[in-house]
C-alpha cells in the first residue's frame, strides 16, 4: 500500500463520501517526499503530521487513488483519495481500536 502525503485542509465531501486532495500536479508525493506516478484505483494511505500539545499524532486516511472529479479540478486538484469508511482520523484513534 502506498504511503502518500495528504493535505488534510483539502478534504471535500460529496454524495459518494469524502475526497482528500493528494496533488495539484500530475505526480503524487510519497510521505518521504519522493514523487511517483499515480495509479488510478490503487489502495493508499494518506498521512500528514499533526501535533497536539507538542505531541505528534498524525492524521490518516485510507482509500483509493482516483483522478479528481471535474468540480474539484476547478480548485486545482489533479488527484485525490476516495476515503474509505474508516474516514479521516488521528493515528492514536487507530491504536485504540
Amino acid at each position: 500500500m502506498l504511503e502518500l502525503h495528504g493535505d488534510f485542509n483539502g478534504v471535500w465531501g460529496d454524495e459518494g463520501g469524502l475526497l482528500l486532495c493528494l496533488s495539484h500536479s500530475e505526480k503524487l508525493r510519497l510521505f518521504g517526499r519522493e514523487q511517483v506516478e499515480p495509479i488510478q484505483g490503487a489502495e493508499a494511505v494518506a498521512l500528514e503530521e499533526d501535533y497536539e500539545d507538542n505531541v505528534r499524532d498524525g492524521l490518516l486516511a485510507f482509500g483509493t487513488i482516483m483522478r479528481s472529479p471535474e468540480w474539484l479540478q476547478y480548485e486545482g486538484s489533479k488527484w485525490c483519495l476516495k476515503v474509505d469508511d474508516r474516514g479521516v482520523h488521528h493515528e492514536s484513534d487507530s491504536r485504540q481500536s
